[in-house]
């Protein structure tokens, strides 16, 4: 808890932010009758808090995927000559790149456990719809999906496992192939009678555990919530919600070791490096994919060569692998 204390009114400040922006997007969805609804932590800390959870650093809320870029359209025109808030991927071309898009507020800056700055932002992810029909097919595109943006396989019954021979370079390349088609794909997941289950864009593939989708039944029609003495929507059926997300006992406080920020550091940054450090921060991001695709290609074809060529092969090949693939 010492670090929490030490943090604690940078914390704030930070929450504060991050409260602002939320207000922001929901102001934004009533004027414009988009949907919307609080989604984790933040549905978390509004039931069990009625605010932010104490050492809570990130804010979520979820929107249905056919209105989703409608929001973003119009964050993105009302706030494109504004120097403190900016959306961060529709701001560097790179919209549709990841499982969501940010809305960031470029005053203040965060340094997560591992020293990436990012900015004070909140998470708005798409959801989509799913039949039962429907239930197989997206499980193999999200899974793709999922290997293109983390270089990582979660559920091998779902993946084309010939992906896993591609070289580094043809994987780079079928990467914004097929991350543009599985866009199309989830934007055709709307609302309707037959699709009783909703998830969000990238499933549970982003999470170590495995997660049931959520039925719509359950999450409609939305309500009000108090969060910091403001109203928001959240799914109908909080309860069930945060069962499906957190298990039986989310009411219960985590043991005081563990009420920790995921980020380590808080930081106020100047607006005319906005521009700059965003366009940075997608970038290293971008590049994550590369990093991790390349450490699994190199490992894969390095344990091939141990295992035919024996140990001094192996040490030579891998300088080569290593050498050669971090040219591309």
């Amino acid at each position: 808890m010492r670090s929490l204390q030490k943090n604690k009114s940078s914390l704030n400040d930070l929450q504060d932010r991050m409260f602002d922006l939320l207000k922001i997007v929901s102001n934004v969805c009533k004027e414009h009758d988009i949907e919307y609804w609080l989604d984790g932590g933040t549905l978390l800390g509004a039931i069990r808090h009625s605010g932010f959870i104490p050492w809570d650093d990130d804010v979520d809320i979820c929107v249905p995927i056919d209105q989703y870029s409608a929001l973003l359209d119009i964050l993105e025109e009302r706030f494109k000559d504004n120097e403190r808030y900016s959306l961060m991927y529709r701001s560097q071309g790179k919209s549709n790149l990841y499982w969501s898009e940010y809305f960031c507020d470029m005053s203040m800056e965060v340094m997560d456990r591992t020293g990436v700055r990012r900015p004070c932002r909140i998470d708005i992810t798409p959801m989509k719809f799913l039949s039962k029909n429907e239930l197989d097919h997206d499980n193999k595109m999200t899974n793709t999906a999922a290997f293109y943006v983390l270089g990582i396989v979660k559920y091998k019954d779902f993946f084309p496992s010939e992906l896993l021979n591609d070289s580094l370079t043809t994987s780079i390349h079928k990467k914004g192939i097929f991350l543009s088609k599985f866009w199309k794909h989830i934007e055709g997941l709307s609302k309707s009678k037959e699709r009783t289950c909703v998830t969000y864009s990238y499933s549970d593939f982003l999470f170590m555990k495995n997660r049931r989708n959520f039925q719509v039944s359950r999450i409609y029609p939305l309500k009000e919530e108090v969060f910091n003495n403001h109203s928001f929507s959240v799914p109908s059926d909080s309860q069930y919600y945060l069962e499906v997300l957190y298990g039986e006992k989310y009411l219960e406080l985590p043991p005081e070791s563990q009420q920790k920020t995921f980020n380590k550091k808080f930081l106020f940054s100047s607006f005319d490096q906005s521009s700059l450090s965003l366009k940075n921060y997608v970038n290293m991001q971008i590049k994550s994919f590369y990093m991790r695709r390349q450490k699994s290609y190199i490992f894969r074809r390095g344990i091939s060569t141990l295992r035919y060529g024996g140990i001094s092969v192996f040490m030579k090949k891998l300088t080569s692998l290593v050498n050669s693939d971090v040219r591309h």
